[in-house]
């Protein structure tokens, strides 16, 4: 049985696609993949959270305007901040929720050592 040049070329690259895919990813690939998840993650957590605020009965205006006023902190932040990665899901956990920003952010710092 002969094989046309189209055909072996079609076979060529189909055991590429199949050896890349069994090949295993390197360390920093495997970092930035994790980092991507936790991002997401995170993001998700956020989503959660607003949707909490929403459902306990927050204007969402006064809701949007908090938001806001923490995405202008978070560019005007120092280069040493404590890491609160705990604090969302602490928040999407919770049945307590912060009404307004001052009460976001101590019910956010409260037990967290920095």
């Amino acid at each position: 049985m002969k094989i046309t040049k189209r055909q072996l070329r079609r076979i060529i690259k189909e055991e590429k696609v199949s050896m890349l895919r069994e090949q295993p990813i390197s360390g920093e690939q495997a970092t930035q993949m994790q980092s991507a998840q936790d991002t997401a993650t995170q993001l998700g957590l956020i989503n959660d959270a607003v949707s909490a605020l929403l459902n306990a009965g927050m204007n969402p205006e006064e809701l949007a305007g908090e938001l806001y006023g923490i995405a202008d902190s978070v560019t005007d932040l120092d280069a040493f901040q404590p890491d609160y990665s705990d604090v969302m899901e602490n928040v999407a956990k919770s049945k307590v929720v912060p009404r307004t920003h001052e009460e976001w952010i101590d019910w956010a710092t409260s037990g967290i050592e920095s």
